[in-house]
C-alpha cells in the first residue's frame, strides 16, 4: 500500500536526510548545483526507509506493550481488544484513547518527531 506523504512527514524525511548526511560528512545538502541531485536524493531514500523501519518497530513495541499475546488472530487484536490510539487533525495530535490500531499511532509519533520544538 502507497500512500502520499505528508507536509509533515516530508519535513522529517527531509531533516533526517540532511542530518544523515552531515553526520557521514557527505556536502550533498551544503553545495549548489544538479551535479548534486544524486547525492541529495540518495540521503533522501536512505532517510525514507530510516522512518518506514521506524514505524514498524514503534507499532510492534507499542504492540508488545499492549498485547500479552492471548488475542486469537492479529485482527481480533486491533479490533475486538483496546488499544492505545491517538485522534488526529491534519496529522495533529489531538487526543488520546485507548481503540484502533498500533501502526496510526506509530505514524504519528514519527510526525510528531518531525516538528521542530521550542
Amino acid at each position: 500500500m502507497t500512500t502520499t506523504p505528508t507536509d509533515t512527514q516530508q519535513q522529517l524525511r527531509d531533516r533526517l536526510a540532511v542530518a544523515m548526511a552531515k553526520e557521514a560528512g557527505s556536502k550533498a545538502f551544503l553545495k549548489q548545483g544538479t551535479e548534486w541531485e544524486h547525492a541529495r536524493a540518495v540521503w533522501e531514500a536512505h532517510a525514507t526507509a530510516a522512518l518506514n523501519e521506524l514505524r514498524r518497530a514503534m507499532a510492534t513495541a507499542i504492540r508488545a506493550a499492549t498485547c500479552p499475546g492471548e488475542c486469537d488472530s492479529k485482527e481480533y487484536c486491533e479490533h475486538g481488544r483496546f488499544q492505545p490510539t491517538v485522534w488526529d487533525d491534519n496529522g495533529q495530535p489531538v487526543e488520546v484513547g485507548i481503540s484502533g490500531p498500533p501502526e496510526r499511532i506509530a505514524a504519528l509519533i514519527a510526525n510528531a518527531l518531525g516538528k521542530e520544538t521550542s
